[in-house]
């Protein structure tokens, strides 16, 4: 796995809109549970239906974008993906 990636807590300053980060791990389970719940939800949006034939289709690309990215960065296989 990419040991150059980092899984960081914010917390939302709802007055300033500015971030504050909390905590931060390189755990790689942490990781994968991270990348499993962003590709769920992401694949959820890519899916509904907005009535928009061409915005329809940049939510399953932008997914298809995301789901790709996060493989090479994130591979569910632990011994692959060392090279990114």
């Amino acid at each position: 796995m990419n040991n150059k990636l980092v899984l960081v807590l914010e917390y939302l300053n709802p007055k300033t809109g500015k971030t504050e980060p909390l905590a931060i791990t390189r755990n790689e389970q942490a990781l994968r549970i991270f990348k499993e719940q962003v590709l769920e939800e992401a694949k959820h949006k890519a899916w509904l239906k907005t009535g928009d034939g061409v915005l329809d289709f940049i939510h399953r690309v932008r997914f298809d974008s995301l789901e790709t990215i996060l493989d090479v960065l994130i591979p569910s296989n632990p011994q692959e993906g060392d090279d990114a």
